[in-house]
């Protein structure tokens, strides 16, 4: 964080719930969504759907598919940290790609990347693209399973330098 002009601090918590049990914990206003997690900069915590995510994603992807996800949402809590706020949706979502590329980079300098894992990782990143035709102007973007994984990719390949500012025109391909 100090690289990018922003300090570091922990979120202040991480939760789980499961959704087959009925609701998590809500950010502000909004119920914690099924088969998904989320930062809350309200609450400023990580929360993630277990039974209807997380579990899924290790089950059908892997260790590293299950970390990735929560390596976005610690993508986003560090968003909120910074001087300055990417405002578009789906560049947003880019950069907390791109910032979960580069902890898996940090996680690779470590030697503790196993085979597989960033297969594991680009299959997660693929699966929760947008649909075809979703506009990137979409509030609910995420972007194309190209452009996440060119995000994803760019923090892999340089870390968290190649993320803020979010280079729009190097991940928007539509």
């Amino acid at each position: 964080m100090p690289e990018l002009g922003g300090s570091y601090s922990r979120p202040r918590a991480y939760t789980y719930y499961r959704s087959d049990e009925g609701g998590g914990p809500a950010c502000g206003d909004q119920p914690a969504p099924a088969r998904n997690a989320f930062y809350c900069p309200a609450g400023d915590f990580i929360a993630w759907d277990e039974s209807g995510l997380m579990i899924p994603y290790y089950v059908g992807g892997g260790d590293f598919a299950a970390s990735f996800v929560l390596a976005h949402e610690f993508g986003h809590a560090m968003q909120a940290r910074l001087p300055r706020q990417e405002q578009t949706g789906v560049l947003r979502e880019l950069q907390a790609d791109c910032f979960a590329g580069a902890w898996a980079r940090w996680v690779a300098q470590q030697n503790l990347l196993e085979e597989g894992d960033l297969d594991e990782a680009t299959l997660a990143v693929f699966s929760g693209r947008d649909l075809p035709g979703t506009a990137w102007t979409d509030p609910a973007a995420h972007g194309s399973g190209f452009e996440r994984t060119r995000a994803f990719g760019d923090g892999f390949e340089s870390g968290v330098k190649n993320c803020y500012p979010a280079p729009a025109e190097r991940w928007i391909l539509r």
